[in-house]
């Protein structure tokens, strides 16, 4: 469930017909885990078309380091990690500063629609980052 309300379709297990079989080793399980995965990218990239865009220059950055930290997990999870940490601080600090600057040139309810979220979750998300 996304924070909008959206549920998307229901991909129920049929327990009976999976007995003891690992999820993931069970093809039908597997193909509506990846329907339910497809449905969930859709559904962000409706989102995503309806908020704020980034320049390009970051949304360019941002799946570049995506698409190299996911191959870095395969090829060394403990780099990925150290990645992840840093990536982490980085964004406490500039969610921060972000939050701090928002709040004093926009109502939540910008920032709601800016996002896609409602007023009271613009609220919750610069209480979260203001508080970093």
């Amino acid at each position: 469930m996304c924070t909008c309300g959206w549920t998307g379709t229901e991909y129920p297990l049929d327990w009976q017909r999976i007995g003891e079989t690992p999820l993931h080793e069970d093809e039908r399980t597997y193909l509506d885990a990846e329907n339910c995965r497809d449905d969930w990218d859709r559904h962000i990239e409706t989102v995503d078309e309806s908020t704020i865009a980034f320049p390009r220059e970051v949304e360019d950055l941002l799946t570049k380091v995506s698409e190299s930290l996911d191959r870095l997990a395969g090829e060394s999870p403990a780099a990925a990690l150290k990645a992840a940490s840093r990536l982490e601080i980085l964004a406490r600090s500039i969610g921060h500063d972000a939050a701090y600057a928002a709040q004093r040139s926009m109502e939540p309810e910008e920032i709601g629609m800016a996002l896609g979220i409602t007023g009271d979750q613009a609220k919750d998300l610069l209480d979260h980052y203001r508080r970093l």
